[in-house]
């Protein structure tokens, strides 16, 4: 077994295994996912098990769900079994030079994206709770609760949850949101076919708050500036899903991936149960807070100016 990188609310495995019942005696290649003592986030691997099964039965690009198991696990807490991919996550292939091709791997990210957003919401209504219309309103105040929770006293965070409060809105037409889509959450296949992971986040929403996360990554390795432009993923998008994005709703979106992200880092650094200190890759996420706040100052500020743009 060798154990992956990343993760914040599970360990992640790689292993190879003979699984009776199959025709093939080949070795299988599998991930064991197992979840955290004090996980980040509040979706069971039995709610993301379920949830990966339904998608996968619809044809969408994820990975296929073998086994779940739950409480008093022979591994000591709750874990699931999925295929492994053969393939890298898109950071990685656009940091090793291997996405020739960055403007039609772009779009098969888009397309993928619009592909999920096609998805009927009532696919996982059991699952998830909320029917997804009051999702800005539901979603601020789950992660305005981890804010109060962590303490954090920051003036700016303050003052963006009350412009976001101030300017909350209905969400008409709710699809199934992802809640995490950016490049390093995508495989590629060696075919460029893209595989989306880590579904611990999804809910039902507002399609353009996963359009304003997926643009808060802006590494020449990501989707956005990386392999398009904002405006090219925009139109992109919008010719994927012949609809057009609302650049206020957008604007929203933005400056809650912000908060939410504050937010993730700021439960990074909470003190786990038993006084163990967090692990170094939330320690060295939390260092990240202050560029958030810089993040949500400068755009606050252009959005009082008036000059708010994609």
């Amino acid at each position: 077994m060798r154990r992956l990188t990343g993760g914040s609310s599970h360990e992640t495995w790689a292993f190879d295994a003979r699984l009776r019942g199959l025709e093939r005696h080949d070795p299988v290649p599998l991930i064991l996912r197992r979840e955290f003592d004090h996980a980040l986030f509040d979706m069971s691997l039995g709610t993301e098990f379920e949830l990966l099964s339904r998608l996968h039965e619809t044809g969408l690009p994820v990975p296929r769900p073998l086994f779940h198991a739950g409480t008093d696990t022979a591994l000591g807490s709750p874990f699931m079994i999925i295929e492994r991919i053969a393939g890298l996550d898109t950071r990685k292939v656009m940091a090793a030079g291997g996405g020739t091709d960055r403007g039609k791997i772009g779009k098969s990210l888009v397309a993928a994206l619009a592909r999920l957003h096609a998805q009927q919401a009532s696919l996982i209504a059991d699952l998830i709770s909320g029917d997804g219309r009051d999702a800005p309103a539901r979603e601020l105040a789950k992660w305005k609760a981890v804010i109060a929770a962590s303490g954090d006293r920051s003036a700016t965070l303050r003052i963006a949850t009350q412009w976001l409060e101030t300017n909350s809105f209905t969400v008409e037409c709710p699809v199934i949101v992802h809640g995490d889509y950016k490049a390093n959450n995508i495989l590629l296949k060696a075919n460029a076919e893209p595989v989306i992971i880590d579904w611990e986040l999804a809910h039902i929403g507002d399609p353009v708050e996963d359009l304003a996360w997926t643009m808060l990554w802006t590494s020449p390795d990501d989707l956005v500036e990386g392999m398009m432009t904002p405006d090219e993923f925009l139109s992109e998008y919008e010719h994927q899903t012949g609809t057009t994005v609302d650049r206020r709703r957008l604007l929203f979106w933005k400056i809650f991936s912000l908060v939410k992200l504050a937010a993730i880092f700021l439960k990074g650094l909470e003190t786990p149960p038993g006084g163990v200190v967090p692990r170094p890759t939330l320690l060295m996420l939390g260092q990240a807070i202050p560029c958030i706040e810089q993040a949500l100052g400068d755009l606050l500020l252009r959005e009082l100016e008036g000059s708010v743009g994609p």
